[in-house]
């Protein structure tokens, strides 16, 4: 996908904000749709919900020490989930860990926007993409009956200086349809099922007696 005009137009929208005494990026409010709409009023397609700045580096097991754990956000988790698994992780120069179903692709000069993409969303019942950028990172929640590529935008974050930043890594976490792997038995209850069975197999062949 090729998004230089809008990636032009975007730059124009900051300019004239800062011509007239301010930055684009103040309000800092993010903004789910789809590709209709991408950046003017979305700032990832195809999303359909949104969490706004939280300060912070996110992850999905710890928190504190400016580490934010997204199952624990609100009390409930973000999106009313809190049992978000990461998926992958993109940096900033280009590696993944981890590496998953997620790619980054056509990242801008100025890292505001590129496209993301998926190999596949089997298995997977939700998914949650997380920009990081300057001092926190806003969290989508993506379509998945929309697709597997999409673009995004840091359109809806802001630094010290209160200006959009180039991103610094993406995150995806997914939930799973995968059932839980069954409770293996112990050796001993292994031994005793055995026991039992003996025994009543011993027990019919002497009532047939």
């Amino acid at each position: 996908m090729k998004f230089s005009i809008k990636a032009f137009a975007l730059s124009a929208a900051f300019a004239v904000s800062a011509i007239v005494g301010g930055t684009a990026a103040q309000a800092a409010s993010c903004q789910f749709g789809d590709q209709s709409q991408f950046w003017l009023q979305a700032d990832v397609w195809t999303s359909t919900a949104c969490v706004s700045q939280i300060a912070g580096n996110d992850s999905d097991t710890s928190a504190g020490n400016n580490i934010v754990n997204v199952n624990t956000v609100g009390g409930t988790g973000l999106f009313g989930t809190n049992s978000w698994t990461l998926d992958s992780r993109y940096d900033a120069n280009g590696s993944y860990g981890p590496s998953g179903i997620l790619s980054i692709s056509n990242v801008s000069t100025d890292m505001l926007m590129g496209d993301w993409a998926v190999s596949s969303w089997s298995g997977v019942t939700s998914a949650m993409l997380v920009l990081k950028a300057g001092n926190g990172f806003a969290s989508y929640l993506l379509d998945l009956t929309a697709g597997t590529i999409g673009q995004w935008t840091t359109f809806a974050l802001t630094n010290n200086g209160s200006q959009t930043p180039g991103i610094s890594h993406i995150s995806l976490y997914t939930t799973s349809s995968t059932p839980p792997a069954p409770v293996p038995v112990p050796a001993a209850g292994l031994l005793l099922m055995g026991a039992l069975g003996v025994l009543t197999v011993a027990r019919r062949r002497r009532k047939m007696m």
